[in-house]
């Protein structure tokens, strides 16, 4: 059987693929992404708006990555990208996310907030009132309970010029869950109403 514990499909007409910034360069995850094939994530528009799915450790993110080749540069650009002039990037925290805006590489953070970046945590429901107030939503690898509103209002907040940051690795869920397939994993979940 294929093992794709890395795999992200996407639509080659939305997306391009998204690879690692060098092949020596890891998020914690050093079994899994040796060198970037699979490739470890997409980014895309989709509508007025624009996403990217890293389906690598969401340890890529946090602060054990920074200074390691071209990391820093490869979060604060691919950041840059997502937010385009917006401020306001919120980390949700209500969903049991392994990433939070706590984890967050403070090389990446101190560089974005240096060129006016305010970030935040979204920790109740995600809505479509809450997600007025966010340029960029990052999704660290949420374990927890995501309805189906949730999950829509972020696919219909997106398509209408919001940005998104979804990580999330289907191995470590399908490990610790019943869910051989992942069919009740959030990015999984999330990922279906991503494909327009």
């Amino acid at each position: 059987e294929t093992d794709y514990q890395h795999r992200v499909d996407a639509d080659a007409t939305q997306y391009v693929p998204l690879v690692w910034a060098s092949a020596e360069a890891t998020g914690g995850d050093r079994a899994g992404l040796a060198g970037t094939m699979p490739v470890p994530g997409w980014m895309g528009r989709l509508g007025a708006g624009r996403v990217v799915v890293w389906a690598g450790h969401e340890g890529a993110f946090a602060g054990e990555s920074d200074g390691v080749a071209d990391n820093d540069a490869f979060r604060i650009r691919l950041l840059d990208w997502l937010r385009g002039d917006g401020q306001r990037v919120h980390f949700a925290s209500g969903h049991g996310e392994w990433l939070r805006l706590a984890d967050l590489s403070p090389a990446v953070r101190a560089s974005l907030e240096a060129s006016g970046v305010r970030f935040a945590e979204l920790d109740g429901t995600l809505d479509a009132a809450a997600l007025a107030t966010t340029d960029v939503l990052v999704l660290g690898n949420p374990w927890g309970e995501m309805s189906a509103a949730e999950l829509d209002a972020i696919a219909t907040w997106v398509a209408g010029g919001g940005a998104a940051l979804v990580l999330g690795v289907g191995w470590s869920w399908r490990g610790s869950h019943d869910d051989p397939r992942a069919e009740r994993y959030p990015v999984q979940r999330l990922g279906q109403r991503l494909r327009y």
